[in-house]
């Protein structure tokens, strides 16, 4: 009880919102409760050990014990035999007269068939032999591939050697000059220049071409005049 006090009195001081004032239920057991516990439960046991069920049956439950044993379904006397009987006499009643007869199985195979089953099987199933096609029939056809074939090269070779200079001279002379004389040799050029006479009005004019050119040239520098040789093509790149 003084425990209890102190805990009201710690809700007190705390201003708790709990109420202190409840009184708990207060549970009690009899006057030697868990002394005579073990010997109450031994004696509940042994008690249970009844000779029959009935009496184990009383012993559990009275109210179950009080219940008749009848069950509440009952068959009249001889009933399944009865309808044993009856149910022998109509089936023999629904069964057709093919049946009745015995039964006999309905296919049949001939004699000795199983006995050469194996054989029958054999000359079904024996690989025959492939057919043999002949391909010389169809060499005809690998010389008509080979004649096309060689026709269609001399064909582009002809056309190739006779195909036309694409480089017109009427636009392009510089280019036309130097494609045609790709196809004249060194000698025929030397042979060219020899047979071509300088006259002596040519000759003069090259001799004041060349005051000219000195006197244009006379400000020019060594290096540069050589760097502007090195640029232009070489003798015998003109000659090709």
């Amino acid at each position: 009880m003084n425990s209890r006090n102190d805990i009201q009195r710690e809700l007190e001081l705390q201003n708790s919102s709990l109420p202190f004032d409840v009184h708990m239920p207060v549970f009690d057991l009899p006057q030697g409760y868990f002394e005579n516990f073990a010997a109450e439960v031994l004696a509940r046991i042994k008690g249970t050990t009844a000779a029959t069920a009935a009496e184990e049956m009383e012993g559990l439950s009275p109210l179950l014990a009080g219940l008749s044993k009848k069950t509440p379904y009952s068959l009249p006397a001889d009933y399944f035999t009865q309808n044993l009987a009856s149910g022998t006499l109509r089936e023999e009643d629904s069964i057709p007269g093919w049946a009745a007869e015995g039964r006999q199985n309905p296919y049949s195979v001939p004699a000795g068939y199983f006995s050469q089953v194996s054989e029958q099987v054999w000359k079904a199933v024996k690989p025959q032999p492939a057919k043999v096609i002949s391909m010389g029939s169809r060499r005809w056809m690998q010389y008509a591939a080979a004649a096309v074939l060689a026709g269609a090269l001399v064909l582009g070779g002809i056309l190739y050697q006779q195909k036309p200079s694409a480089v017109d001279p009427a636009n392009d002379p510089d280019d036309w000059v130097a494609h045609t004389l790709d196809q004249v040799s060194n000698q025929e050029l030397e042979a060219f220049i020899m047979s071509t006479e300088v006259s002596g009005n040519e000759m003069a004019q090259q001799k004041g071409n060349t005051k000219e050119v000195r006197t244009v040239l006379k400000d020019v520098s060594s290096s540069e005049l050589d760097a502007f040789l090195n640029q232009l093509p070489a003798e015998t790149e003109l000659i090709n």
